[in-house]
């Protein structure tokens, strides 16, 4: 594990890379060193992106999420739960009986999209991307979009709800 205090190793694009530290790992520097985060994450750092290169392992870029919410973890955990709610509702619209026009769908596809790229869910927000795409077609590829959609919400879901879980243990042990 890192040091507390210490900026994440960069990969060879310079950019800093949060699958040097698993979430375990992050959450524990973020539960200790909140004030060292905002000093070592300059929210105007460009290596940092949401363009899926930090999480590779991982269904959210926990260092993006940090620099979005400035290392604040009440924000981080108001939007994961946000979130959360956001795409399990959208998902059901998606995948419901009732008739949808197309781009109703790609609608919401296209907030459940903006969504997931504001707190780092990049295989969501690429699952929406590619759903949104292919609506246009209206064929089978759409179809398969949309389960591809739905395993990476389901993903995104288990991650945050693992990191709510180990969020109220921690929580019950101070």
């Amino acid at each position: 594990m890192q040091q507390a205090g210490a900026i994440p190793p960069e990969d060879p694009q310079g950019k800093l890379c949060a699958s040097s530290l698993d979430a375990k790992s992050w959450r524990q520097i973020r539960r200790f060193e909140p004030a060292i985060i905002r000093d070592d994450f300059d929210v105007n750092d460009d290596r940092i992106s949401c363009d899926g290169s930090e999480a590779k392992d991982s269904a959210l870029d926990w260092v993006y999420l940090a620099r979005q919410t400035f290392g604040d973890a009440e924000l981080e955990f108001e939007l994961l739960c946000a979130f959360r709610v956001q795409a399990e509702v959208i998902l059901h619209r998606l995948r419901g009986s009732q008739p949808m026009a197309d781009w109703e769908k790609a609608d919401f596809a296209h907030l459940l999209k903006g969504s997931a790229r504001a707190i780092g869910a990049i295989r969501v927000g690429s699952a929406c991307e590619a759903y949104e795409a292919l609506l246009a077609d209206a064929g089978p590829s759409a179809n398969d979009a949309l389960r591809d959609l739905a395993e990476a919400v389901a993903e995104a879901i288990d991650e945050i709800d693992q990191s709510l879980a180990e969020r109220s243990f921690e929580e019950t042990q101070t």
